[in-house]
């Protein structure tokens, strides 16, 4: 038997913080309008503070560089299936 999958909202609320649930359910129409600007510019703040981590931006560069050969052969051979489906299908054998 299949177990059920988490509903999108319970996925959610499991990643809220201890106690944040409770506090937010307790909170009136415009103290959730708020909460929801002050997450809103946290996450904005947060995400320019990663694009100027210097040493984050040097580590995903590392990371690029190294991926390089393996995307590569990844594309070419992709292209290669690609291309090889294709031909079959033109000659109906698909």
């Amino acid at each position: 038997m299949r177990k059920n999958k988490k509903s999108d909202l319970q996925k959610v609320v499991d990643t809220l913080p201890f106690g944040v649930k409770d506090e937010l359910d307790a909170m009136g129409e415009i103290d959730i309008k708020r909460k929801i600007v002050e997450a809103s510019s946290v996450l904005v703040e947060n995400r320019n503070l990663l694009k100027e981590d210097p040493d984050l931006q040097q580590a995903k560069d590392v990371v690029k560089n190294l991926m390089e050969p393996y995307k590569e052969t990844q594309n070419s051979q992709q292209s290669i299936v690609d291309y090889c489906v294709f031909l079959l299908n033109e000659k109906g054998k698909l």
